[in-house]
Parts: structure tokens; C-alpha cells; sequence
């Protein structure tokens, strides 16, 4: 046998190169085996990770709602509240003490509790979180699992009843009712977080083993066009009213003419949103008279006289009358065949030779209904609908509605229908609709549309601009009819006067249909009236009150006009005013 030399034969080195290559491939396997179960191993491990992990979803904070000098209207405070599961807790008494002295509880209570209690026991509400956090590091250090926090949204609302209407309401289980909180509740309710992975025995995922962490991102502020003092004053004006004349709802609303910013704007019957079971607990005569609806925007109602502002706007505007235009009231006339009275509460009454100013300080209908024809259906109902008084209010509130007027080809008597819709009749609006109409008066003719919102987050909610539906010369000559409403000893509205200073307005009286009957009745009244303040020089502000259903009285100057002078009365002392009129008492 040959050999290499050194005594091995070729055989037994193809021996060894076969036993070399055997231990090459066995070790390999080895080694991939090795990987599989390590891999294995990883994926088993992740996979029981997976299973044991928690996933806590983080709240996010309800944002704030404030009033346009940022005082609070309804905000958000996240409290805690602690429960103990005695079973899994200690019983020494330095746990108890230590527990008790973070959460304020009497000792002797805890105590009683952790000994005689079975399963979990809320012991504590309300708690801060830095309580909280004081808590948790106890729970930690003294390895107690039956100690748990849990995050609680404690919405109020401090102003208690003031513009309740305009907030709504959040309800015990977080849902937004009504308002702004229903509308805005997108922005308001942020998005919430998430933190997943395995817990510790109190149930806080381990911070060194998390497998997704979201934070919350809280709610955006909004900042409303409301003055909180205003609000106040507004409320307090209008519930006296309320209180005397009992109407099933009471409206009232102050806007910056420039902006169309809504300054105050009251509803009642009212309720307080920190208590609103006691609201819906009730039964109400109407569906009108129910809390939780603002009647400002969300019911609509014959305008009454006070439309005689737009109706007279509109005739001098367009030409078909002028300042001279005569008319002559004999206290019954026919439109299209049905005599129609100007006076359909009691009887008749004859205004006699009238021009537009005097129109407008007696009110008289007949002659606006005269206004009405002599435009025209198309016209005139071109522009009802350029004043704006027809849209929905659109400040971003629930429920809110658009005026009604019926298309001129469904008048069924449209000469009938034009004359009577000159003074508020065959129309229906919202009271905001009403007040963006005359509220271009103040603002020298042009429209601009209501604004409840002014700022969302950081971003500002802009001004609406409508038409300039008059002009500035009408628009002038208009405001000095309405002073003459309140101060010519023929005015219906002058017990609307601010002893010292020029205001205007124009009272407002719409009969209803009875739900009875389904026809036109003298028992059932709306009472309106419509201001400036001040009339002379540029009004800083416009206000509508309305009375629905009112009883002790229905007239318009007697019933709403006294509230308005309430309310003027106090704007010219908060902002000073130097009195214009020499014949101040």
C-alpha cells in the first residue's frame, strides 16, 4: 500500500477529508438549529410580550370656551379618582398612613376600609394630579397592586345659567348636549393618546418596556364674541321682563353693528348646564318654552312691525317712495280684495296723512303695505332676501333654521300677500335673522352676517360681510325715523327712551296662529322691539328683544321697549357717555 511518507495511505486521507466535511455540515446544522430556536425563542417571547401587554387609552382635555376678554365660560378640570382592593394591598400601618396623608383621607377611614372592604373601593375622588403622581410612587414602593388611578373630565361651568344657551352642555358620560359644546365638539374634544405595554402590579405600563406611546392632544380654546358683564345685564333686564309678563319664550340680543359680533345673546327659559337634569326632567307648555333650545336661532316667528324697517328702507332705496311720498290712512283699506284693518288688535284706528318718518313713529300698516305694492313682488322680495333676514344665522350653533317666505308664485292673493308682508305678516323669521336685517340701519347700509365665534385654536373665525343693501344716505335717514320712534310724543316706542341720550328703535306687535284653530288669533301675540344706541353719530350697538306669548300686555312698546331702555341705560354708563339731549332729568 502506498504511502505519503509519513505512513498514511491515500485511502485514509480521503478517511479524514470525509470525516472533516461530516463535521463541517453536522456543525452547521447544529448552528441552524441554534438560530431557529433562538429566533423561535425571540418570537415566542415577543408574541407572550405582546399578550401580556396593556393598552390604556390616555384622555385628552376638553378645550376651554371663554368670553371675548378671555374669562371663563366652561372648562375643564382632570381629577383622579383612587380605588383599593385590600386583598392586594398591605396593612401596615406606614401604608396607610402614607396613603392616606397623599389622598387627605382620615387614617381611621382607610384603615377601616383596607380591613373590612372586598374588591375594589373608591376612597377618594377629585384628587390633582399631583396627588396622583404622589400616590403612584407609594403604590410603587410598597409593591401594592391593589391600588388604582383612574382619570376623571370634571366639566363646569362657572358663570352658572349666564348664556347657557349658547354653551350647551357636557353630560356625565362625556357627551356634548347642545351649544357650542355639541357644534364645536370636533375642536373642543382634541384627540386622545395611547400608551401600550406590560403593566406592574398597580397596573402603570413599565416605562422601560412600552411598545407604543401617543400622547393626547388636547381640545382648542375657543374664544366667543360675548361680554361675560354684558351677558349679565342682558339677563337680568330680559328676566324681569320675563318674570312679569310670563311669555312662553323671552329673546334677547345685543350685536356690534360693524363686526356683527353677538355681544349678548339671552334665551329663556334658561337652565344651569351644571345641572341640566333638573331642565329635562320638566315638562313645558310648548315646544318653544322647552330650556335647552335657543330660540334665537333655532325657531322662527311673524317679525311684526318692526319689518317696517326693512320694508321702508327698501321702498326709499329703490325709488318707489321718498322722504315727501304722502299716503293717508283711514284705518281700513283693500289689498287685493280683502279689507285689512291698521289696527287688527282693537278695532280700528286712522293715522290720517302721513309721510314715511311718521310711518314708521306711528306704525302705521296700511301705509307700508302701500310702500310694499308700490315696489313691487319682485323687488321687494329681492331685497328681504339682500338684508340677509332670510339665511340661517350660521354663528355656528345647533338646530339653526332659516327664515320663511313662500316663493311669489304660491301667493295665493299676491296683492294681498305683498301688502301685508310690508308689515311682518305671511313672513316668519328667527330673531338673529330679524337683527341682521335692521342691524344694516346701523351699519350704514351694508349687511354683515352674525358672529358668535371668534377664534378657534389659533385660528381667527374672519367677519362676514354681506351687501351694501342701501345706501349710506337711506340707511341715514332711517336711523332718524327710529330716534323719532322714541322721542315725537306720536312715537310707539317711548317707553324705550334713555333720559339724556338720542336712541332709536321700533316697536313691534305680530299676531300668531292659534294651534287650535290654525288661523290668525287675538290671544296669541308676539312683542318685539328693535334698537340703536345711540341713534346719533354711529350706533355702537343693535339689540332686538322679543317676547313670545307674552300675557299682562302684548304690546311691543309696552312689553319689549322697557327692556331695551334697561339695557341702553346701562351701555351709556359703562361706556360714559357724555349725555346729547339738553332736557336730561
Amino acid at each position: 500500500m502506498a504511502t505519503n511518507g509519513k505512513g498514511v495511505s491515500a485511502v485514509q486521507q480521503r478517511g479524514y477529508w470525509l470525516i472533516a466535511l461530516l463535521a463541517f455540515g453536522l456543525c452547521a446544522v447544529v448552528a441552524k438549529l441554534w438560530s431557529m430556536q433562538i429566533t423561535e425563542h425571540a418570537s415566542y417571547e415577543s408574541r407572550a410580550r405582546d399578550l401580556l401587554a396593556t393598552r390604556i387609552t390616555l384622555p385628552a382635555e376638553r378645550g376651554g370656551v371663554y368670553d371675548r376678554e378671555g374669562r371663563p365660560l366652561a372648562i375643564t378640570q382632570t381629577t383622579y379618582r383612587l380605588s383599593v382592593n385590600p386583598a392586594r394591598c398591605t396593612d401596615s400601618p406606614a401604608f396607610i398612613a402614607d396613603l392616606s396623608s397623599a389622598a387627605n383621607l382620615p387614617t381611621a377611614d382607610l384603615s377601616a376600609a383596607l380591613r373590612n372592604g372586598t374588591g375594589y373601593l373608591v376612597v377618594a375622588t377629585d384628587l390633582s394630579k399631583p396627588q396622583m403622581d404622589r400616590i403612584r410612587d407609594i403604590a410603587r414602593s410598597w409593591r401594592a397592586d391593589g391600588v388604582s388611578l383612574e382619570a376623571e373630565m370634571d366639566r363646569s361651568y362657572p358663570n352658572g345659567r349666564l348664556a347657557a344657551h349658547v354653551l350647551g352642555f357636557v353630560n356625565d358620560h362625556g357627551e356634548p348636549w347642545e351649544g357650542i359644546e355639541l357644534s364645536q365638539k370636533k375642536a373642543l374634544g382634541g384627540t386622545a393618546g395611547l400608551v401600550e405595554g406590560p403593566t406592574d402590579g398597580s397596573g402603570f405600563v413599565l416605562s422601560t418596556h412600552r411598545l407604543k406611546s401617543v400622547p393626547a392632544k388636547h381640545g382648542d380654546d375657543i374664544h366667543l364674541t360675548i361680554d361675560l358683564e354684558l351677558q349679565q345685564a342682558v339677563t337680568e333686564a330680559l328676566q324681569e321682563a320675563y318674570e312679569k309678563h310670563k311669555p312662553s319664550t323671552a329673546v334677547a340680543i345685543v350685536m356690534e353693528p360693524q363686526t356683527g359680533d353677538i355681544l349678548a345673546m339671552v334665551s329663556l327659559p334658561d337652565y344651569d348646564p351644571n345641572s341640566p337634569k333638573d331642565a329635562l326632567a320638566k315638562k313645558y307648555k310648548t315646544a318653544n318654552s322647552s330650556p335647552l333650545r335657543d330660540s334665537a336661532v333655532s325657531l322662527v316667528f311673524p317679525p311684526g312691525s318692526v319689518f317696517k324697517v326693512v320694508t321702508i328702507a327698501s321702498a326709499l332705496d329703490s325709488g318707489a317712495i321718498t322722504m315727501d311720498t304722502p299716503t293717508y290712512c283711514k284705518g281700513i283699506r283693500e289689498f287685493g280684495g280683502r279689507p285689512t284693518r291698521c289696527d287688527n288688535h282693537h278695532g280700528t284706528r286712522a293715522h290720517g296723512q302721513l309721510d314715511p318718518t311718521m310711518v314708521m313713529t306711528v306704525s302705521c300698516n296700511l301705509s307700508a303695505g302701500e310702500y310694499a305694492q308700490r315696489m313691487g313682488a319682485e323687488t321687494f322680495v329681492r331685497y328681504i332676501h339682500n338684508f340677509g333676514c332670510l339665511e340661517k344665522p350660521g354663528i355656528g350653533l345647533p338646530g339653526e333654521v332659516h327664515g320663511l317666505l313662500p316663493p311669489i308664485e304660491k301667493w295665493g292673493n299676491p296683492q294681498h300677500e305683498l301688502a301685508v308682508t310690508g308689515f311682518g305678516q305671511s313672513i316668519a323669521l328667527t330673531p338673529l335673522g330679524l337683527l341682521t336685517g335692521c342691524n344694516a340701519i346701523a351699519n350704514q347700509g351694508q349687511v354683515v352676517f352674525p358672529r358668535l365665534i371668534s377664534q378657534i385654536g389659533s385660528q381667527p373665525v374672519p367677519v362676514r360681510k354681506g351687501k351694501q343693501v342701501i345706501s349710506q344716505k337711506v340707511a341715514g335717514e332711517v336711523l332718524q325715523m327710529l330716534m323719532s320712534v322714541v322721542e315725537n310724543k306720536r312715537g310707539t316706542g317711548s317707553q324705550a327712551a334713555v333720559p339724556g341720550f338720542h336712541v332709536g328703535g321700533k316697536t313691534g306687535t305680530a299676531q300668531r296662529v292659534d294651534p287650535a284653530t290654525h288661523k290668525v288669533s287675538n290671544h296669541y301675540y308676539d312683542s318685539y322691539f328693535f334698537g340703536v344706541v345711540p341713534v346719533d353719530g354711529r350706533p355702537k350697538v343693535s339689540v332686538l328683544i322679543l317676547l313670545d306669548e307674552p300675557t299682562n300686555g302684548y304690546y311691543g312698546g309696552q312689553v319689549a321697549a322697557p327692556v331695551f331702555k334697561k339695557i341702553a341705560s346701562y351701555l351709556v354708563t359703562r361706556w360714559r357717555l357724555t349725555p346729547t339731549m339738553a332736557d336730561v332729568h
